[in-house]
């Protein structure tokens, strides 16, 4: 895998490719990205210097508060300036635990993804999705009414650029996970994956990876692409993925009007 090739791919998406479901606006130094409705709200940096990037953070946060809306800044191994990540600490923001970016190329064989070890479904009716809204909030421990809400209206329109996946044990809901696509995009993003507790250690969270990653290469995307907690690495590595760089959630003091 070419990993330069891979990062600027990256790059190029986060300034010109929307998933569904999301707004891009694309600034001078950074992309502005919305989900659900504008809920939910991140900020990208592509043309950042040592000069430019503490006015461009105040500038951001101005423009958050302004809307009393606090937001996330993705940040990037591979941004610049390379001393981002304490900028934004002392402007405030809280950074979160370090996440592996980690990329599959579909071109290498979907043999890693061809032996599946349970009952994994695409949820397609609304009703099934309560599987789905089950296991993502035992597993997380949050509540998934708006992810649950924006994949219902994707079902109803049908994009099927936002899915949902479910593997089953015993005939039970066990672990779940989302699948982005989008036809400008190389890239095929595997978001949500997580396992509730009584299942874990049984391979459904491989098999929701293994069934999104057969969904991703009929859609016509290249790459496979997981934000991976290092409870996840382990086992996207053995799949064959590769680590290309580390992203770390950053968020935004809280916001006042």
């Amino acid at each position: 895998m070419n990993v330069d090739a891979v990062i600027e791919a990256l790059r190029h998406d986060h300034r010109a490719c929307a998933w569904p479901g999301e707004t891009v606006d694309a600034r001078p130094h950074v992309t502005r990205h919305g989900i659900l409705n504008g809920e939910v709200n991140f900020v990208t940096a592509h043309a950042l210097s040592p000069e430019s990037a503490d006015a461009v953070i105040a500038e951001e946060l101005a423009h958050y508060a302004a809307r009393g809306k606090s937001f996330e800044w993705k940040l990037f191994s591979f941004d610049e300036p390379k001393d981002l990540r304490q900028r934004l600490e002392s402007a405030g923001f809280e950074i979160g635990a370090p996440e592996a970016v980690m990329i599959y190329d579909l071109r290498d064989g979907l043999e890693p993804f061809s032996d599946p070890i349970c009952d994994v479904r695409r949820i397609d009716k609304e009703e099934n999705l309560r599987d789905f809204r089950l296991g993502s909030e035992e597993a997380f421990g949050k509540d998934f009414a708006p992810t649950t809400d924006a994949l219902a209206e994707a079902i109803r329109s049908g994009d099927e650029g936002n899915t949902a996946f479910v593997a089953y044990l015993d005939g039970q809901p066990a672990s779940v996970g989302r699948l982005y696509t989008s036809p400008i995009s190389l890239f095929a993003g595997l978001y949500g994956g997580g396992t509730r507790p009584p299942f874990r250690g049984r391979g459904t969270y491989r098999a929701v990876v293994a069934a999104r990653a057969l969904a991703a290469h009929r859609s016509g995307a290249r790459y496979l692409m997981v934000d991976a907690k290092p409870t996840s690495e382990p086992i996207l590595e053995r799949l064959g993925f590769t680590r290309v760089a580390t992203t770390w959630p950053c968020d935004s003091p809280e916001a006042t009007l």
